[in-house]
């Protein structure tokens, strides 16, 4: 991200941003010390978005002519998606954990069988020597899908509740930096690799997207580290909250509560976010310099 320029925060460049929203061009609006600063992600763009801002400043009536463009706008097309709009990502996540919750009976029917590690009704896990048999009895079957299958499994509402609300708080911003295909796979790759290590350690009766929750998570602390003045991370503290609630789980803190985690499924989302995402940013600040 570059800045483009500092505004008071009296300024109302609110329409301008969602009209260059419109326009396909990335900008982006923080709130630092008391000036609204303006980052382009593109650099390339820089020059374009100055010059529209400078003009938009300057001139009152295109001021008006924009405010009245957008407020007529957002009435014309006001709708339950308007919120989803820049994350189309997000949207299907979320829709698919849905629908999945729904045909599963959150867990309760026997349609939750197809979305388990292992399908124990037809191979009984206590039955195997040691995890590895269980895996080659996956691939065997050729039923490759339960290696990430497990994330879209939810035990109850509040399960997929807490998980979905993890996609929303986390996933948009990641959605803006890594793109769609990036974010897919994180959440492909953070959700076979939680899977894996978590059967490993406890055997199939797992379930819940919080691996990819939790790397997720895990990109947003390598932002905060690598990255910290993007505009696009969370707050540090809901990291801090979270990976305190991990590690709680970890030492067996919360089984106080009566809350059995997946707490391998947590760390190793978490690494995944963490190490993939640092990578990126490594990446594209080395590209730059």
């Amino acid at each position: 991200m570059e800045k483009v320029l500092e505004l008071g925060v009296e300024v109302d460049i609110e329409p301008l941003y969602r009209y260059l929203q419109s326009q396909r061009v990335p900008v982006q609006i923080s709130e630092e010390a008391g000036k609204q600063i303006v980052w382009v992600r593109d650099p390339s763009l820089r020059p374009m978005v100055l010059e529209a801002a400078k003009r938009y400043l300057q001139d009152s009536q295109l001021q008006g002519q924009v405010k009245d463009w957008f407020d007529g706008r957002q009435i014309a097309k006001w709708s339950p998606l308007s919120r989803f709009s820049g994350y189309p990502t997000i949207l299907v996540l979320l829709v698919s954990l849905l629908v999945t919750a729904v045909w599963t009976g959150f867990g309760e029917f026997d349609s939750h069988r197809y979305f388990l590690f292992l399908d124990r009704y037809a191979f009984p896990f206590p039955m195997m020597a040691s995890p590895i048999e269980g895996l080659k009895y996956l691939l065997q079957e050729g039923e490759y899908w339960r290696l990430i299958a497990p994330a879209w499994l939810h035990w109850g509402v509040m399960h997929w509740l807490f998980n979905s609300l993890g996609v929303w708080v986390f996933g948009r911003s990641l959605e803006r930096y890594l793109g769609p295909v990036g974010l897919l796979v994180l959440v492909f790759v953070s959700a076979l690799i939680s899977n894996v290590s978590q059967f490993v350690t406890s055997g199939p009766g797992f379930a819940g997207f919080s691996g990819v929750v939790y790397a997720m998570i895990g990109a947003h602390a390598a932002g905060l580290m690598l990255a910290p003045k993007k505009p696009i991370w969370v707050h540090q503290s809901l990291v801090v909250l979270s990976v305190a609630w991990m590690f709680m789980g970890i030492f067996g803190l919360s089984d106080l509560f009566g809350l059995h985690l997946a707490n391998m499924a947590h760390f190793m989302g978490f690494v995944c976010g963490l190490i993939g995402v640092g990578i990126v940013l490594l990446v594209r600040k080395s590209s730059q310099d």
